[in-house]
Formats: structure tokens, C-alpha cells, sequence
């Protein structure tokens, strides 16, 4: 059984073994290495600098309507900011991330906060294993791109299984909303809006090595895992939003 605050996982060896050997392996690292401690600890300052994360996280949880007894399950918890705000405001959280750096980085912020109902697991979209009663909702930002498109819809099948009827499932990523027959001004236009180097080698990293997709695939792949899409906003021609219900 988990405990809260435990990370639990399974090493590169073990899940070489235990997958089928035609699974994605989503342990690899893609584009920037995260894996690094310094890595994270600069991507967390400079997430802090860059973007206004408090207000994101607020948005969020009044969008997908957390409730103080729901179950949360966050794939792709990243640094945590957005696990330990929101487990203030509900019964449970299940935070998933691939890095175990990752989560370590994570699991402390949590400690140093008092937080106490947050559950650490080491694995992802493809490699989790749900114990128990169906979650309430089920959030993940910035992540999914991580995944090449068939493996996509295996992974919002997988979430679908999870969730109870009627269940809400979150989705915030890059994806590409922008003119395809003028890609090129679109990137570059996207690449050079910064002055930061370092954000700008993340960015090229993405584009060349990582697996974003299309506005009208990501919905078709969506609706296609057995979700229905109930809201939706597309932003600078690279973000993407949806609020999704289990059909």
C-alpha cells in the first residue's frame, strides 16, 4: 500500500523487464534532462521568474472544481507547485512523475511545507498501475507531449480507466494550433519571443526532439480515448487547454 509522502517506483532495469518489449519507454529522458538536480532546481526559479504559476494553479482548480473530498491524480508533477497547492483543498493526491530527481525535488517542497496527503510514485501515463477506488479527477500539464500520438491515446485510455463516471480529466500542453504551411515563421516567431538562452535551447529541444501534435489530432485522440470535450482554449498558437468529462 502507499503511503503519504512515499515514492515508489520500479528502476530502468526493472521495467525493461516487466514491459512488453514494443511499449514506449517513457522513462527516456526527451529534450531537456530533467534527471539533473541543478536542472530542476534552475527550472523551478526560473518557472517562478517567467510565469505567474500562482494564479495558473488557481485557475486550474477552479476550472476542473476541486472539492475538499475529491481524489486527485496529477501525472507529470514536475516540481510539485502545482500537487501541494492543490492538496490543500482535497482529500488525496497521487502525484506521478518519471525523474525520480524529479520527485525527490518534489517530495522535499512538500516536507518543507507540512504537507502530508500527497502520495510520490515513480511512473507515468504508460507505466502506472491504479490501486484502488476510481479517482475524482485526473490533471496533467505540460507533459503529454512526451509521447508520440498513438501512445497518447494508450495513455488517455489508461486515465479514462481510472476515473469514475462522469470523472473530470484536465489536459494542458503544447500543442500546435498555428498554420501548418507556414510552420517555420510560427517557430521561429515562437523561439525568438525570449531573451533567455537557456529557455531558448528548451524551446529549439522541443520543436526538434519531443512529440507535440496538431489542435485537431489532440481532439480527435481525446475524444477517441472516451472523453467528451467540454471545454477548450487554445493560446499563442502553442498552448492548449481542455476540460474533459469520461463519456
Amino acid at each position: 500500500m502507499m503511503q503519504n509522502g512515499d515514492i515508489r517506483g520500479i528502476n530502468m532495469e526493472d521495467t525493461e523487464k516487466l514491459y512488453k518489449n514494443y511499449y514506449f519507454n517513457e522513462f527516456k529522458s526527451l529534450g531537456t534532462d530533467y534527471n539533473d538536480p541543478e536542472e530542476i532546481r534552475i527550472y523551478d526559479e526560473r518557472m517562478g521568474k517567467l510565469r505567474n504559476i500562482k494564479k495558473e494553479i488557481d485557475d486550474t482548480i477552479k476550472i476542473i472544481d476541486l472539492k475538499k473530498g475529491d481524489i486527485l491524480l496529477e501525472i507529470g508533477c514536475g516540481t510539485g507547485e502545482f500537487c501541494i497547492e492543490a492538496a490543500k483543498r482535497c482529500s488525496k493526491i497521487i502525484a506521478l512523475d518519471v525523474s525520480k530527481n524529479m520527485l525527490e525535488y518534489a517530495k522535499n517542497k512538500a516536507s518543507n511545507k507540512g504537507i502530508t496527503n500527497i502520495s510520490f510514485v515513480n511512473a507515468g501515463f504508460l507505466s502506472y498501475e491504479h490501486e484502488g477506488k476510481p479517482v475524482d479527477l485526473v490533471v496533467s500539464s505540460i507533459a503529454l507531449h512526451h509521447l508520440p500520438d498513438f501512445w497518447k491515446l494508450m495513455a488517455l485510455k489508461n486515465i479514462n480507466s481510472m476515473l469514475k463516471e462522469k470523472g473530470k480529466f484536465y489536459l494542458h500542453d503544447v500543442v500546435f494550433s498555428f498554420d501548418t504551411n507556414n510552420f517555420e515563421k510560427a517557430v521561429e516567431c515562437w523561439i525568438n519571443q525570449t531573451n533567455d538562452d537557456r529557455m531558448k535551447k528548451n524551446m529549439v529541444n522541443h520543436i526538434s526532439e519531443e512529440f507535440s501534435t496538431t489542435n485537431w489530432i489532440m481532439e480527435k485522440i481525446i475524444e477517441h480515448a472516451g472523453f467528451s470535450i467540454e471545454s477548450k482554449e487554445y493560446k499563442n498558437d502553442f498552448f492548449a487547454s481542455y476540460l474533459c468529462t469520461k463519456n
